[in-house]
């Protein structure tokens, strides 16, 4: 039963969501017996529309309950009832059918939309709640009362909450706040089926998530509204800020929600962990915030072209901008790809590193075994017209046939700017696929003709540099150096690359020129 006081849960978690919800068909009520003008007692009302004390709930003047006759283990609709009182005790009045074998009501009345074949009560449970300070919707804390005497209703919870506060110092808008379980599990009830009064949930609309809708203000207290439900592998919210950015907090532990009780998660900071990405329809730009972030961004680059909004976008074209440091924990699959003898797919966009560091970054030429002579590889394999600044790779290690921090492959005035490598390890592959190939530290080649050129400025590269071919370095390449680097290559540079700035002009023709740019060594003789 229903207690005076809801009990506390707590646990270190977070949650969010938004979903639509469609009305099944309803049946028509059974023919009504005498009516008789009727008056219940609700008492202990832990479900209503506000919180005292943080824990009571109590009735309010207005409220409204839908009250239900049910015989023969079936429930008819019957009328809706009204208070004129407010407190934790209340009398509801109204027009019912007279000497039912039992009477059941539910409150919101609003809750109710219909009934199933008579033994299904069709919920309303809203899957977007309206964020009330201190409280909760009024509208999604349902709670379902029985009266065998006629006189006195005994409200339980059908729903637990999910509470949690945002700490005084953040600074952010925040205006939504969604909740989901981590494994898709069902947050909304979509009936009562009787007898037994179990709730029932439809998966067809997949409801897994819940959105409290609303200015979510710091130093006080927010819930959920949610059905009773084991979340078996945790669950997060996601805050979205007036601005448009999108914060997430996530919790992976097992947590159940209980009718009656409340979860408590404490304070939140949405600030403390953005998501991974934010993705940008209109610009088609991704900000990235985490190494999952950066991942995604360079798959949806490999798509190459995807429907958005109805519209076909091109994927190879899609910018990025770096909000954070990003650490790589594994193999990088370089974005873009080709060999000395296939074009294959280049990068277009943009790509901003803001300043901020990749640390990691490792390629060792394996997933570029079926392109041929000199697949080209770095973190991208070929850039073709993008924009690449503002980045620096801390450790980066590229093996291949034609390898380099930043790319393998470079033209089409393809721009490289403010960008630097440290304690780079660079080495050019001699296997018999990659008999022709050319390494550099950030670009491993760079294609220019008289109507295009790669332009490289304000770059830095330390660290080891090993190829048994190293071609001539062709292009705009002011303002760039190459310290501390250990060079080695079969036939050694007759003059090296200068300590500052230089610019080299590619010769007139129409035949693009390969080259190797950010290296001090030439296979010139």
């Amino acid at each position: 039963m229903k207690q005076t006081t809801i009990k506390l849960l707590c646990a270190g978690l977070m949650m969010t969501a938004a979903a639509c919800s469609s009305d099944p068909e309803t049946e028509n009520v059974a023919p009504q017996g005498e009516r008789a003008q009727m008056s219940f007692t609700a008492t202990s009302a832990e479900t209503r529309t506000e919180l005292v004390d943080k824990t009571k709930v109590h009735w309010q003047a207005g409220d409204e309950i839908a009250v239900f006759r049910q015989e023969s283990n079936k429930v008819y609709f019957d009328n809706n009832f009204t208070t004129a009182e407010s407190g934790p005790a209340v009398t509801f009045t109204g027009e019912a059918t007279a000497n039912a074998e039992k009477y059941v009501a539910l409150y919101p009345s609003s809750a109710h939309v219909g009934t199933l074949n008579n033994q299904q009560i069709i919920l309303n449970m809203p899957d977007i709640q309206n964020a009330t300070a201190g409280s909760f919707d009024p509208a999604a804390n349902i709670s379902l009362a029985e009266s065998t005497d006629g006189e006195t209703l005994r409200f339980e919870n059908l729903f637990g909450l999910v509470k949690f506060s945002r700490p005084t110092t953040s600074n952010r808008n925040i205006v939504q706040a969604t909740l989901h379980g981590n494994n898709g599990e069902i947050l909304i009830a979509s009936g009562i089926q009787f007898p037994g009064k179990t709730l029932v949930y439809d998966t067809e609309y997949n409801e897994d998530k819940i959105v409290l809708q609303g200015e979510i203000a710091t130093g006080t207290d927010y819930y959920f509204v949610v059905r009773p439900v084991v979340l078996t592998k945790g669950f997060y919210i996601t805050f979205l800020d007036k601005d448009g950015t999108e914060y997430s907090v996530t919790g992976t532990n097992p947590a159940s929600i209980k009718a009656g009780y409340i979860l408590n998660l404490g304070e939140l900071d949405p600030e403390a962990v953005k998501t991974d990405f934010d993705y940008d329809y209109a610009t088609n730009t991704f900000t990235v915030y985490t190494e999952t972030g950066l991942r995604n961004w360079a798959e949806a680059v490999r798509m190459e072209s995807a429907e958005i909004n109805g519209k076909t976008v091109d994927m190879t074209a899609t910018n990025c901008i770096l909000e954070a440091d990003i650490a790589l924990t594994k193999e990088w699959e370089s974005v873009g790809y080709g060999s000395f003898n296939e074009d294959g797919l280049a990068y277009t966009g943009t790509f901003d590193g803001k300043g901020h560091t990749i640390s990691g970054l490792k390629l060792t030429g394996a997933t570029f075994a079926g392109l041929g002579n000199a697949p080209y590889a770095g973190f991208f394999g070929r850039l073709n017209g993008a924009t690449v600044r503002n980045v620096t790779f801390d450790r980066p290690s590229v093996t291949d046939g034609s390898a380099g921090v930043i790319a393998g492959n470079a033209k089409g005035n393809t721009v490289i700017e403010n960008c630097h490598a440290r304690n780079a390890t660079v080495t050019g592959k001699s296997e018999a696929r990659s008999a022709v190939h050319n390494t550099g530290g950030l670009i491993a080649q760079a294609e220019t003709d008289n109507e295009t050129e790669v332009s490289i400025s304000n770059c830095t590269i330390t660290g080891t540099i090993t190829s048994q071919k190293v071609t001539a370095t062709i292009g705009n390449i002011p303002n760039c150096r190459v310290r501390s680097a250990a060079l080695s290559a079969v036939q050694r540079a007759r003059s090296p690359f200068p300590d500052a700035t230089s610019t080299v002009s590619s010769p007139p023709n129409t035949a693009p020129n390969r080259t190797t740019a950010m290296l001090a060594e030439s296979s010139e003789p």
